[in-house]
């Protein structure tokens, strides 16, 4: 599987690189943020006896009623740790003044101030720190507040998937008659930074990636580079002289008769998915060697053409295609095909953090235990 960066800068369209309308939300996956907010913010010496010690945030709005040039009613949503609000554009954010709903007896605060509401104006340009403290002192429930200007229609969307999914950040974009007609970043695409998502971040594309994939294949086709019925393996074949079949060394049977749209279609009749296999001797394979390992150790569950399995590695050896039939790196090519839809900033991944593009999100497993990445 050939994994890409995506970010849609769209200006006219080849023949290759047909128009599709797409709203594309590419996520980061879920982290638990209440360990990212820190502490401070107020008093949090517990003070003991029969005092209440419950300090939730149970609602945050930004009503028309109170904010003078808001047309309309805000509502904000409550994401784990992040308040996310939008208000429309050309309102300012500097001093709006908010309705909350905490804890009996507990008291907000606001980057470190107490704040009544209805009564208190907060500038919401930067990212804001909410703790709310229990009447016994005690603070454990920490919120970001990001609130920003756009389109609520959309954005509401989207925080309710980050709502649902718990998920840290989200990038959204969506094109009308061949035009990017809104874009947006919502939450962190670094917690532990509180770097906020812009629209203009990288987020890797996992199995989107095929689409890419596709898209090289097509090309080459148009290009009248290769033929969907070409075979792949085997006399004749695209790959021939990179896999070769030997009478010490067989195919398994069937994979002569897999061909470009067999590949592209998940019908080759493998299941296996080398491209996640973690145990010896496929661990320490190239894409090459696990390529050579599936054609003459891999069985077929099915025949040829019959029965739709679904298949990364089946990507990986169209990846192999594009790069025999180019004479370039498959990133190089791809960057080549997308640039004529105005497309220039995708980009192959790399495996740690530590690797990541300065302008990429971190990416969090729903497992806690698992490292970010």
């Amino acid at each position: 599987m050939f994994i890409n960066y995506f970010n849609l800068h769209h200006d006219s369209l080849s023949k290759s690189v047909k128009y599709f309308l797409v709203i594309f939300i590419a996520a980061t996956i879920s982290c638990n943020l209440t360990s990212c907010g820190g502490g401070g913010g107020g008093p949090v010496t517990p003070s003991g006896g029969s005092k209440s010690g419950l300090h939730a945030l149970n609602g945050f709005n930004i009503n028309a009623s109170i904010n003078s040039g808001l047309s309309t009613d805000c509502k904000g949503v409550i994401v784990d740790s992040l308040v996310l609000i939008t208000v429309p554009d050309g309102m300012a954010l500097n001093s709006l003044i908010p309705d909350f709903s905490i804890s009996a007896n507990a008291t907000l605060y606001v980057n470190g101030v107490p704040a009544t509401s209805g009564k208190t104006p907060v500038d919401m340009t930067k990212s804001v720190k909410i703790t709310v403290v229990a009447e016994n002192g005690t603070s454990h429930a920490y919120y970001w507040l990001l609130a920003r200007n756009g389109n609520a229609t959309f954005d509401n969307q989207a925080y309710t998937i980050m709502k649902n999914f718990n998920i840290p950040g989200i990038s959204l974009a969506a094109t009308k008659n061949e035009k990017l007609v809104y874009s947006a970043g919502y939450g962190f695409a670094e917690t532990e930074t509180h770097t906020r998502v812009t629209p203009n971040m990288l987020f890797r594309l996992g199995s989107v990636s095929k689409q890419q994939t596709a898209l090289c294949i097509m090309t080459l086709y148009e290009e009248g580079k290769l033929q969907l019925t070409d075979h792949v393996f085997g006399n004749g074949g695209i790959l021939q002289n990179e896999f070769q079949e030997t009478s010490t060394y067989p195919f398994v049977n069937g994979v002569t008769s897999v061909t470009v749209k067999n590949l592209l279609e998940h019908n080759s009749g493998w299941t296996d998915q080398l491209i996640f296999d973690t145990s010896e001797p496929v661990a320490s394979m190239t894409l090459d060697q696990r390529i050579d390992y599936l054609i003459h150790h891999v069985s077929m569950s099915s025949a040829v053409g019959s029965t739709y399995h679904y298949f990364n590695m089946g990507f990986c050896i169209l990846g192999r295609i594009v790069e025999k039939l180019t004479g370039k790196t498959f990133e190089a090519y791809l960057r080549e095909v997308t640039a004529k839809a105005g497309v220039t900033d995708m980009w192959i991944d790399k495996t740690t953090r530590a690797e990541k593009r300065s302008n990429e999100v971190v990416y969090y497993s729903q497992a806690p235990e698992e490292t970010p990445i």
